[in-house]
């Protein structure tokens, strides 16, 4: 495998890989509630990271470990989850909302559009998609 001082590809080739829920998929507060005001947005990629297997274990479903185990995590875009948006537990309440993972789909389709597609913008239609997309 090829060595690179900034990218450690044996963490993505030879190591366990996870796609951790931000907000628990199996809530453990109130399940029915979550399911009913997150509806299809807890699978989609805003709500969805990758994650090392060791650390999502470590997590299992309780939000007070989410924070130091993504600030452990070797991957930016796990640790600026907590950078960039008020997520955590305050007073017995995770701080982690669908509007913050609806914002972060949108973010996230928009680089993967430019990624893949090789185009700066998405265009019209398909945007008001991403940012209404059918329930």
């Amino acid at each position: 495998i090829k060595s690179d001082e900034n990218i450690d590809y044996n963490l993505l080739f030879k190591e366990c890989m996870d796609i951790e829920h931000i907000q628990p998929n199996t809530d453990p507060i109130d399940p029915a509630e979550t399911q009913r005001v997150w509806g299809q947005e807890l699978q989609r990629i805003g709500n969805l990271v990758m994650l090392e297997g060791g650390l999502n274990r470590e997590i299992g479903n309780i939000y007070e470990k989410k924070k130091t185990c993504y600030e452990n995590s070797k991957f930016h875009a796990v640790k600026d989850i907590y950078k960039n948006e008020p997520i955590g537990v305050l007073n017995n309440v995770f701080c982690w909302k669908k509007d913050n993972a609806v914002k972060r789909r949108i973010e996230l389709t928009k680089l993967l559009w430019e990624f893949l597609f090789d185009e700066k913008s998405i265009p019209a239609e398909y945007l008001n998609y991403i940012q209404n997309p059918a329930e």
